[in-house]
């Protein structure tokens, strides 16, 4: 039975992984922060978070894990239950991975990557807000 809801779940999340891929670039993830996660405005969308897995975070019944994004806000990230036995070997990782469309803001996990112990994650984080900043908004790939 919990081999079916795994399945019917990874099912649910091509669909939506689809749908959003038709409006979404190939290729272009919001990078994000906790609290722009939780804006609620990126529901559907595959995202980028940089951070680090909380201390002692392993995943919980619901296959969830806690994560200190850049601005120091937490996110909940769902992985495949062998996540922890994968390990995290540096102090930052990138997550890429599917907002849940159950108004939750969490994360479908999709791909770690490692980012070392000595990334400067406030740089990022300052990074990433003039990015979202409207004044600063540039479109190299479109002119129109």
């Amino acid at each position: 039975n919990n081999k079916t809801q795994y399945t019917t779940q990874h099912i649910d999340i091509v669909i939506s992984s689809t749908k959003m891929a038709q409006q979404q670039e190939d290729g272009y993830y919001p990078r994000l922060n906790a609290a722009m996660l939780n804006t609620g405005n990126f529901t559907g969308a595959i995202v980028s978070l940089v951070g680090s897995v909380a201390p002692n975070s392993a995943p919980d019944h619901n296959n969830m894990i806690s994560f200190n994004c850049a601005d120091g806000g937490s996110a909940q990230i769902q992985v495949d239950p062998d996540f922890g036995s994968a390990g995290q070997h540096t102090a930052y990782v990138e997550i890429v991975g599917l907002v849940n469309e159950d108004g939750s803001n969490s994360v479908q996990h999709f791909v770690t990557r490692e980012l070392g112990d000595d990334f400067d994650i406030g740089n990022y984080n300052a990074m990433i807000q003039l990015q979202m900043d409207p004044r600063f908004k540039i479109d190299l790939f479109h002119n129109k």
